[in-house]
């Protein structure tokens, strides 16, 4: 197979072919040179690959003193590129919250909020394609307990 741009701009793949002796049709196989006469390399084009997170920062909040779980609103990853299926994963970069889905294209956290805290944390979700490319991009995420301790 070889490559050829159309008129119109379009790259299509071509098997190409000639007549033999018998007048019948046979695939060719071309080879490219380098200026050396050597066969020539050439690298499959890499592909743009890479992840964005809507929204950039989650929160959310509850009103207990006794302190109880709180989740923030769902955050949402897109891979843009690659080459599918999408194989997700979110990692907190401290270890005080966790993600409800962790291996979903979407999902909330959550931690225990003591009453009067505040809880943050920062969650990397890298996205890997069916290539084994990866893509990364990061959230901040926060929970609040208004509730005063007692």
């Amino acid at each position: 197979m070889i490559s050829v741009r159309t008129p119109g701009g379009a790259l299509v793949n071509v098997q190409p072919m000639m007549r033999n002796a018998g007048n019948a049709l046979v695939p060719v196989t071309v080879v490219s040179r380098d200026p050396g006469g050597n066969p020539a390399t050439t690298q499959p084009p890499v592909l743009a690959f890479s992840l964005t997170i809507d929204p950039m920062a989650v929160a959310g909040a509850v009103n207990r003193p006794s302190g109880m779980a709180a989740y923030t609103n769902e955050a949402a990853a897109t891979a843009l590129g690659g080459v599918g299926a999408f194989v997700y994963a979110w990692v907190s970069q401290s270890g005080g919250m966790t993600a409800t889905s962790p291996s979903s294209a979407t999902t909330r956290f959550t931690a225990f909020v003591a009453g009067g805290d505040v809880v943050e944390d920062t969650f990397t979700c890298t996205v890997t394609d069916a290539t084994g490319a990866t893509a990364s991009a990061t959230i901040t995420a926060t929970v609040s307990n208004y509730g005063m301790a007692q």
